[in-house]
C-alpha cells in the first residue's frame, strides 16, 4: 500500500482516477465521517451542490452514526449543518477536480469512489488565561474520484 492511502493502489486504474489528500485539517472528525458518507458514490457536481446547500443551511447533511441529540431537519432527515467541514470538503473537491483536469479526465463524469477520514496529529496550543494547555484535534481526509463512462 502507498503511504497516506488505505486503499490498495494496484486495484485502482491509474489512468481514470484522481486523488486528493488533506492532512491536519482543523475540523471535526465525527462530522467529517458523516459528510464523507453522504458524498461517497455520487457525481462530483452533485457532491459540491450538496456541500454548498449545507453551507447555506438549505439542506442538512444526513447523520447516521454520530447523531446523538441531532434533530430532524426539513425533509424528515436526522442531520446537521456542519459548515466548517463542508467548506474544507469543498476545497478538497475543488482540488480533486483540478487534479482530474491536469490528468486529462472529464470532470463531468467524475464519481467519488472512496472517502477516508482519520485522526491526525494533535497540536498543543497554549491558553492565555490558564496554565493548562489545550490540544487541538485535527483530521486527515483522502478522496479518490474515478471517471465513469
Amino acid at each position: 500500500m502507498t503511504k497516506g492511502y488505505s486503499i490498495e493502489q494496484n486495484k485502482l486504474n491509474q489512468k481514470i482516477t484522481s486523488k486528493v489528500l488533506g492532512k491536519n485539517l482543523p475540523i471535526s472528525r465525527k462530522y467529517s465521517v458523516e459528510v464523507g458518507r453522504n458524498i461517497k458514490g455520487i457525481n462530483l457536481k452533485k457532491a459540491r451542490d450538496l456541500l454548498k446547500n449545507s453551507i447555506e443551511k438549505k439542506k442538512a447533511i444526513r447523520f447516521t452514526k454520530y447523531k446523538k441529540s441531532a434533530g430532524h431537519r426539513l425533509g424528515g432527515i436526522i442531520g446537521r449543518y456542519p459548515v466548517n467541514v463542508c467548506k474544507s470538503f469543498d476545497n478538497l473537491l475543488n482540488t480533486l477536480e483540478k487534479n482530474a483536469i491536469d490528468k486529462g479526465l472529464d470532470e463531468k463524469k467524475l464519481i467519488i469512489k472512496y472517502v477516508f477520514v482519520a485522526k491526525a496529529f494533535k497540536f498543543t496550543r497554549r491558553r492565555k488565561t490558564s496554565l493548562n494547555n489545550h490540544k487541538r484535534k485535527n483530521v486527515s481526509v483522502s478522496i479518490i474520484g474515478e471517471e465513469k463512462n
